[in-house]
Order: C-alpha cells, then structure tokens, then sequence
C-alpha cells in the first residue's frame, strides 16, 4: 500500500538551502514546528468524496482586496475529471491567504506540499494562494527562455500586460487569475505529485526523486498539465463557466466574501 506522505520532510524548504541567499526571510518562530505555508488563520475545514477518494478541504478567510479565485466547487469538478490513480494519497486541498510578507518574498500561484500537516495529521497537499487584486502582475523585459514560456502562458490565459521601459504589467482580473490557478497551476501541481507517486514503490525510490534536478521536475509537470489540459478541451470538459453556488456556501460555512471582490 502506498504511503504518499513517507517522505523527507525538507522537500522544497530552507532547511535543504531554498531561498538561504534572501536577506529579508519569511519569520518561522521557534515556538512552531510547521512550514509557514501549513500556517493558516480563521479558516473552515470539510471533507468531501470526489470520485470515490475523500478530499480535506481547508479555505482560509481572505484580507481586503484579496480572493479565492478558484472555488471550491471548481477544485471538485476539476478533480472529477482526473484520474483518480494521479492522486492516490492526496489529501489536502488548500485555499491559503498568504501574508504581505509571504507576497513580497516568495509569491506563488500554488505549490505541492508533500507532507503537510494540519492537527496533527500529515498528508500532501495542493496550495492554491489567495491574490492581491489592489496589485499588479509583473514581469521584467530580460527574460529566460523558460522565463519566455511562462509569459506566454499569462498571456494565453488572459493576462493583459502593457509595455512599460523595463517591465511588462498587467493587472491582477479574477477570471484571469482563475484560468492561471484552476487549469494550469493545479494541473501543474499534480503532475508534481504522479512524478512524485511513480517513485514511492521503487527500491531507493525517494532518495533518486529527491536528487532529481528542478529543470526535471518541472519539464515533467509543464508537460502533464499540458498533455492534460488539451485532453480534457478535446473533450469538451475545459473551460468551464466559475461555480460559486450559495447553498453551497451557506452548507459548508463559507463567506462569499472569500470568492468575490467588492
């Protein structure tokens, strides 16, 4: 029986090195154990079954100007459509407020967390981070190649940037947001987590996915949320319209507030 959550806990943290170069850090106060990103504030928890496998959700409140532009509704739907064999053992998914700091230094669409834990239970989660809207979405002029790429993909989804001397800006739309974070960013999480899944059983197998490169990784995760992306407009399945039903909300105890801008 595969056991997702056996892992080593560093995966992706500083404590392996990541962002040690960084002058201002993300505080981690002694008295605390967990990654800042397992950090929640006021928030609401359900579990819901998708496909005969029982998800945990976990949807913090959101700051002013900031909202879930996936709801959950969304999240269920899209799990609907995937194999359910991509995401044996996942059990969290997250729809996280991060702080003003957290924005600054370290500011995602979403993330994997391989063993994430929540009242005392450890498990891998999907993170999908809540958006400044007050904000704008920048990119400087020298790009990468790969940093190209990632450009294109904004735009593909509907991020309008406007040319500036050293940068190209857009500004933060919830519905684009939406087609970054639902069909890209968390198809791109889960192809993270099947890698990551293909390596559980295998003799030394954590230990040869934990020394395979980033530029490996995430190669493997574009190319799944693309293979994937595409089956499931060839199917008709993608884009769907946004589903943020109030009975819904009213059931699980969710603030409307959370999912749309006033």
């Amino acid at each position: 029986m595969r056991n997702p959550s056996r892992r080593n806990r560093n995966i992706g943290t500083n404590k392996q090195g990541h962002g040690q170069n960084n002058r201002m850090v993300i505080p981690e106060p002694f008295y605390d154990q967990k990654i800042f990103w397992e950090r929640l504030g006021k928030h609401r928890h359900f579990d819901m079954e998708i496909g005969g496998a029982n998800y945990f959700f976990l949807v913090e409140e959101t700051l002013e100007n900031h909202a879930h532009a996936c709801t959950v509704e969304d999240l269920m739907r899209m799990i609907s459509f995937l194999p359910t064999e991509h995401l044996e053992g996942l059990e969290y998914i997250v729809l996280r407020q991060p702080t003003k700091k957290e924005q600054l230094l370290n500011p995602v669409w979403g993330r994997l967390a391989y063993f994430y834990g929540y009242e005392g239970h450890h498990a891998p989660a999907i993170i999908l981070e809540a958006v400044d809207y007050s904000k704008t979405l920048v990119r400087g002029r020298k790009m990468r190649v790969e940093d190209q790429e990632e450009f294109q993909r904004l735009v593909d989804d509907g991020h309008e940037f406007t040319a500036h001397k050293r940068k190209f800006e857009a500004p933060f739309e919830l519905n684009h947001v939406r087609n970054t974070q639902l069909y890209r960013t968390f198809l791109h999480e889960v192809g993270h987590y099947y890698q990551y899944l293909q390596f559980l059983d295998k003799e030394d197998g954590m230990e040869t996915y934990e020394r395979l490169g980033l530029e490996e990784k995430e190669k493997f995760a574009h190319t799944y949320a693309e293979k994937i992306g595409e089956k499931l407009r060839e199917n008709e399945d993608l884009p769907f319209e946004r589903i943020l039903t109030r009975r819904f909300l009213e059931i699980f105890g969710l603030r409307e507030a959370d999912f749309v801008l006033e």
